[in-house]
């Protein structure tokens, strides 16, 4: 069964890069240039490493990134473990 780790990796470096860029857009405001313009680049590199993380792997697995199709072999994994009680 395949896991979404990637994609929610990926998500969590989108929603970092856009939390650097409000910080970077509030530094820069103040007396903090410097400060906001290094916040602006980390920004902007999480959320390229987001997005290209999130395209990789729709590109890649051919389904959405955050919420994978389940295939037959998860499915019986799941039931498995409903029998089981581990669910």
């Amino acid at each position: 069964m395949r896991n979404n780790y990637p994609g929610v990796v990926g998500f969590v470096l989108v929603i970092l890069g856009l939390t650097f860029g409000g910080l970077a857009i509030v530094r820069i405001a103040s007396e903090e240039f410097l400060w906001g313009v290094i916040w602006a680049v980390v920004a902007v590199v999480l959320l390229a490493l987001g997005g290209v993380t999130l395209v990789t792997i729709s590109k890649r697995e051919q389904q959405d990134p955050l919420e994978p199709i389940m295939t037959e072999e998860g499915v019986d994994l799941y039931e498995q473990q409903r029998e089981e009680g581990d669910v």
